[in-house]
């Protein structure tokens, strides 16, 4: 029962994060690829279900720069 509620909260964050991605290149005026979004909404969901760590402020680093690109 718990890890079908797990499984239900993980979905429920990725499908959030994805509207999340999407707000945020509505927000800087740029049209993503759906690799961009697809990235971006996978690292935000980590960060919602895992918090904060060294790990996160690399992903992030490396996500702005490709998104430089």
């Amino acid at each position: 029962m718990v890890n079908t509620e797990e499984n239900k909260a993980a979905r429920i964050a990725r499908q959030s994060q994805m509207e999340r991605s999407i707000e945020y290149f509505t927000l800087i005026g740029k049209k993503p690829t759906l690799n961009d979004l697809v990235l971006t909404s996978h690292i935000l969901h980590k960060y919602v279900m895992d918090g904060w760590s060294k790990d996160m402020s690399e992903m992030l680093d490396k996500l702005d720069i490709h998104l430089q690109k």
